[in-house]
């Protein structure tokens, strides 16, 4: 997210009172009191900025190392244990001069990933990237050839079976989709400016749309109900600021970002009505630009992002640098 600015069954057992449920409908083993967490920080070798933007149930994860420009980036996977391996995208027509020209964006239990990249028309294309190597685009039919416009992917299922994301119209608005078995199918908050998907688990998905006003809502849609999320304070929220939903949990937890006025970013896990605040302790800055960010999050709680390690501007946020944040269990 620092960079400029994701069942049938289910829905019979809520129905029938068998899930607790908070007000907003996440189901979670949250209930006992705020969840902490410990931080690991992850660094890529000669490069002045890392984001981690997804995580497996095994504590593999994937993400990109980049320069100061957001450019000379490079792509990896991690095992468990923290060893990388890197890849580039072999699409014709990659921009490697576009800031965040190619990006991670979501990781499946079977060490699959999803992402995007830029053409140098400036349109936006998704990728899935499978976990023996192979690597193929990803194009919503519905997206506009003009520039700028094209199609964005930002998660997956952790079964693989799912992928989302939004795609461009030629106005450059933007409508969220779920792809499933090679076929795809629009969503968008009613009324919303744009909607985009960032999640999905089992029937339940969401992201954050833009209201006509211009500021940012988080939402998930579960058992075919729309829900909206906002965090305390940001029920109105100015243009440019608000909530958004990057990830969710097994257990039905939710994990977001909160973009306050004139005040750091910082992220939450959100369930049974509670929301718990994750904030890399190594984070500085004050700046709106600044603060920690999560781009998602594995089935068993554990998020993956960003924090800024250096202050920045009124213009130009602090660099960033991964973080994996682990709840703590109490023994």
């Amino acid at each position: 997210m620092f960079s400029g600015r994701k069942a049938a069954a289910a829905c019979v057992a809520v129905a029938a009172g068998l899930v607790g449920l908070n007000l907003a409908g996440v189901a979670s083993a949250q209930a006992g009191g705020p969840v902490r967490y410990s931080y690991k920080t992850v660094t890529i070798k000669g490069k002045a900025r890392s984001e981690l933007n997804g995580i497996n149930a095994s504590g593999a994860y994937a993400g990109e190392g980049l320069n100061s420009t957001y450019t000379a980036i490079k792509l990896f996977v991690a095992s468990p244990s923290g060893k990388p391996t890197f890849y580039k995208l072999p699409f014709k027509h990659l921009s490697t001069t576009a800031p965040f020209y190619e990006s991670a964006a979501g990781m499946d239990n079977a060490g699959d990933v999803v992402g995007g990249w830029t053409d140098t028309d400036g349109r936006s294309h998704g990728f899935e990237r499978k976990a023996d190597g192979r690597i193929t685009d990803i194009n919503d039919p519905r997206a506009s050839e003009v520039k700028n416009a094209g199609t964005s992917v930002d998660g997956m299922s952790a079964n693989g079976m799912v992928i989302v994301g939004a795609y461009y119209d030629s106005k450059l608005a933007l409508h969220g989709f779920l792809l499933r078995g090679g076929r795809f199918t629009t969503y968008d908050v009613p009324g919303a400016a744009d909607t985009q998907l960032t999640l999905y688990d089992h029937g339940t998905y969401g992201g954050y749309y833009i209201s006509s006003k211009g500021a940012m809502f988080g939402f998930y849609v579960k058992c075919g109900r729309l829900h909206t999320v906002a965090a305390p304070g940001e029920a109105h929220p100015a243009k440019g600021t608000g909530t958004e939903l990057t990830g969710i949990s097994a257990d039905g937890t939710l994990f977001g970002d909160v973009f306050p006025a004139g005040k750091p970013i910082y992220a939450f896990s959100l369930a049974d009505g509670m929301y718990s605040t994750i904030k890399d302790p190594h984070q500085v800055g004050t700046t709106d630009l600044d603060g920690t960010a999560v781009n998602n999050a594995s089935t068993t709680g554990v998020a993956v992002g960003g924090y800024t390690y250096t202050k920045g501007t009124s213009t130009v946020g602090g660099l960033v640098t991964g973080f994996i944040a682990t709840p703590i269990t109490s023994s």
